[in-house]
């Protein structure tokens, strides 16, 4: 019995180690060979789920989804190269294959969630050290192009530095905070003082990283957290007790340690409002999104249809808002070029079959709801796919209520 426990426990690091290799071998520069072994390995594994549940290995919630996925692929066989129909394929089909496995194959997903949060602890430390230091030693190891972000900013003065931590840049490394904080709102230390520590943490990244569209998804699903989930009105006290300690606690860090002022986060919110268009962040992803009217016109059949996977390289050509831009940097935008008005009807349809199927009043589900609500406001201004384990990450959120459907835990509650 201590062995088949052993072996159950070990499942639980399944998908966590999977999560770091890929971080490893992307960061080095290996992709190439990576996507291949991973293309074979979702095939194989694609098989061994046939064979062994037949058709259960997604829920009817996910089909749609599943469709999106294979109209992204014809699209890109049809306009785009062999080597964009490869990248399509390993990025929105082998990954979420493998993730599927991997959390079909884990033995309590809540253990492999708080290991997942622990090491997203231990990366916000490094950041906020980072941060105060104002250089990312990741510019050592990383072996991609995003290297040369985190090198812009390890010449850039203190003011201006936004940490990335392990994942290359600040809108990720808030993203991953963001994800991170709505597991433990749901899934918590067994220490009190340990998980206010966490929560603490997770709030000062999301704050120094500087990411104005993290900003209004974090407010945002607060606000949906305590409508949806929390409004147990015996409990108030407490929660205004809780609040006010994390928010002097933060108050002190931030003003006294990180040099994080009101002034600091007014003037990131004022310049949406003073500039702008003229902003580089809010220029490229906005105005770049709204010439997309102009594209139509000009291309209607691609314009309904798209372009296929990497596409947007060419749409970037004309219809960038500004020319020295190489990425949209929205999901958004990415949608609607390379999949088409057709391919972002199917991607909505998609999520909202995905939200049906969530209950509220399970654990694990009110974490993915509030996964998805701050998923899909960033979409808006952050280019997911680009950052393989800022994929993975969101993959292995996304499908974990079709585990719950499809798989009953042995022993206790999955």
């Amino acid at each position: 019995m201590k062995i088949l426990f052993e072996k159950k426990s070990i499942t639980n690091l399944l998908f966590p180690c999977f999560w770091i290799i890929t971080m490893f071998l992307i960061y080095s520069g290996k992709q190439g060979i990576y996507y291949g072994v991973l293309l074979l390995l979702s095939l194989f594994l694609i098989v061994v789920l046939l064979i062994k549940d037949g058709r259960r290995i997604i829920s009817k919630n996910y089909y749609m989804l599943f469709l999106f996925v294979m109209y992204y692929f014809i699209i890109t066989l049809i306009n785009g190269s062999l080597y964009s129909t490869f990248l399509v394929t390993t990025k929105y089909f082998s990954y979420a294959i493998i993730v599927i496995y991997l959390l079909r194959s884990t033995s309590n997903i809540k253990s492999s969630l708080m290991i997942l949060k622990t090491f997203i602890l231990f990366s916000s430390i490094y950041g906020i050290i980072e941060y105060l230091s104002s250089y990312n030693f990741m510019v050592n190891y990383v072996k991609i192009s995003a290297s040369e972000w985190i090198q812009v900013m390890n010449n850039l003065p203190s003011e201006l530095y936004k940490p990335s931590s392990f994942f290359l840049h600040y809108n990720y490394f808030s993203y991953i905070a963001v994800v991170s904080f709505c597991i433990s709102l749901n899934i918590k230390y067994s220490s009190k003082i340990m998980e206010l520590l966490n929560k603490v943490i997770l709030i000062l990244v999301i704050i120094i990283c500087q990411s104005r569209i993290v900003w209004i998804s974090f407010s945002i699903l607060l606000v949906f957290n305590y409508i949806l989930f929390d409004r147990n009105k015996n409990s108030i006290i407490k929660k205004i007790f809780a609040t006010t300690i994390i928010g002097s606690s933060i108050y002190f860090i931030a003003t006294n340690l990180l040099g994080i002022t009101f002034d600091v986060v007014s003037d990131r919110i004022r310049i949406l409002t003073d500039r702008g268009l003229d902003d580089g962040s809010v220029g490229q992803r906005w105005g770049t999104l709204v010439r997309f009217k102009d594209y139509f016109l000009n291309n209607e059949f691609l314009g309904i249809f798209g372009n296929g996977y990497t596409g947007q390289m060419k749409y970037l050509k004309a219809y960038s808002y500004y020319d020295y831009y190489e990425t949209a940097d929205s999901m958004i935008t990415i949608f609607l070029v390379e999949t088409g008005i057709i391919g972002l009807i199917l991607i909505v349809l998609a999520i909202i079959n995905v939200f049906r199927l969530l209950n509220r009043r399970k654990t694990l589900d009110r974490m993915v709801i509030l996964v998805l609500i701050a998923t899909v406001i960033e979409s808006f201004t952050i280019d997911f796919v680009a950052n393989d384990v800022i994929l993975t990450l969101f993959y292995f959120m996304l499908f974990i209520p079709n585990i719950e459907i499809n798989k009953k835990c042995v022993g206790g509650e999955i």
